[in-house]
């Protein structure tokens, strides 16, 4: 080998070490095509996960397992919403491996991972854990990894395209392309936070009840809402008419009271009642307690119930030929009523047996709609005052009629004519007296 030789070997090893140096600082990817693609979480028994912890450097999530049911554990055992549940499991289950990166321990910090043994920087978690207690599995949470769109120039950095995590104690960072920012480290997240949905069109009756007894009942005539005994000087306040029927459409809740206050604590002993009834003869209840300790926000319980059903009419067991086909009409009239009403019983069950026991904290401004008084739905009606010009006097003489013409039409004024009085008539007596001659 020549030294010429030598020395192009020579300069193609530095070049070959300072792309590797390079490489290392920036924190790229060290390809290992045999892990690229493969589960994150490898054989996730999801069967077996009775606990789901979600933590971070601000708060922390649990929900877990009991009797079949997924509950809140940060929020008094309030049943969880499974889907969310089921939903976060299949994500972590399906979860792949995009790519793995080789990190130093300041690259890792930087990426807000914890390498093996690293007590002092702060990370995020997911961990699963079986009914026993023994964890299944332990997932930190990264950065999210940023997209630059193309040509660059993005001011905030780009847009979130995955996140950077780790499955082994910080052993192995990989990047994966989900974010995974639908699992939330707030418990409120895991909740169904919607507790009521009545159609405000069909409300057919409303009563609020004070505290102090007073009470209020409203009934649909078309689409508005009338108050019971409006006296003829007064009508409903149109503005209000929407607030009367709509208090229980889309209504949720901002958190759940701890189920160990009293009535008295919570104020629903005294509270107001509001009850709204649907043409289908639903029968929704809520109780308006005390405002929540911290601000406005007012405790609310609710209950579910159903009118009785009529009874169907029977049919006419005398009935002729002609008759009985109008029977039969009646008859699956009949059982399709009857299955609208099976329909509606367990549709109401199950709501009544969602809220039965909780007590909610909601919006003040729902609350408020649940508790009008009568000033604020009812107004004096407004008294209409018309006004009449006075009739037009005729002139009482010619002479005023053609002054007034010429005072309208700029002619000049007739000239004043003289009335004589004719003259008193007398006798013939008096004539002849006036005729004779003066002796």
């Amino acid at each position: 080998m020549n030294a010429k030789k030598l020395i192009l070997l020579v300069l193609v090893a530095v070049v070959l070490v300072g792309l590797a140096v390079v490489q290392q600082r920036k924190g790229r990817v060290a390809v290992a095509p045999e892990r690229t693609g493969q589960p994150v979480l490898a054989s996730l028994p999801v069967n077996d996960v009775a606990r789901i912890v979600v933590s971070s450097t601000e708060r922390t999530a649990t929900v877990a397992r009991a009797e079949e049911v997924w509950v809140s554990k940060d929020r008094h055992d309030y049943p969880a919403d499974f889907s969310k549940v089921r939903q976060t499991l299949l994500t972590l289950s399906d979860l792949k491996i995009g790519q793995v990166l080789q990190l130093n321990d300041e690259q890792r910090r930087r990426l807000k991972l914890a390498a093996p043994g690293d007590t002092n920087t702060p990370t995020a978690a997911i961990d699963l854990y079986r009914a026993d207690g023994s964890r299944i599995a332990s997932l930190q949470l990264g950065e999210e990894h940023k997209r630059q769109p193309a040509g660059g120039g993005d001011e905030y950095g780009g847009y979130p395209d995955g996140r950077y995590v780790s499955a082994d104690g910080g052993k192995t960072v990989v990047l994966v392309a989900d974010t995974l920012s639908s699992i939330s480290d707030d418990p409120m997240a895991w909740l169904d936070a919607e507790v009521a949905n009545v159609n405000a069109g069909d409300v057919e009756e409303v009563s609020i009840t004070a505290p102090d007894g007073d009470e209020l009942v409203f009934r649909k005539r078309g689409n508005d809402m009338v108050l019971d005994g409006l006296a003829d000087d007064e009508e409903m306040d149109s503005g209000k008419n929407y607030s009367i029927k709509s208090a229980l459409s889309y209504l949720r809740f901002k958190d759940v009271a701890d189920p160990a206050l009293t009535d008295e604590q919570l104020g629903l002993s005294t509270g107001t009642v509001y009850r709204a009834v649907t043409t289908k003869g639903e029968i929704y209840t809520a109780t308006v307690g005390n405002a929540a300790p911290g601000g406005e926000d007012r405790y609310v319980r609710l209950s579910v119930a159903l009118k009785p059903q009529a009874a169907p009419a029977a049919a006419d067991t005398n009935a002729t030929d002609t008759a009985s086909a109008t029977n039969g009409t009646a008859k699956a009239a009949n059982e399709a009523q009857a299955k609208e009403r099976k329909e509606l019983e367990e549709k109401v069950a199950k709501a009544n047996a969602k809220v039965s026991g909780w007590t909610y904290i909601v919006a003040k401004y729902q609350a408020d709609s649940m508790g009008l008084k009568r000033a604020e739905v009812v107004k004096k009606k407004e008294t209409k005052t018309e006004t009449t010009e006075p009739p037009a006097t005729a002139p009482a003489t010619a002479v005023e009629a053609a002054s007034e013409a010429a005072v309208t039409h700029g002619a000049p004024a007739a000239p004043a004519v003289e009335v004589v009085t004719p003259p008193v008539a007398v006798t013939n007596a008096a004539a002849a007296a006036a005729d004779a001659p003066v002796k």
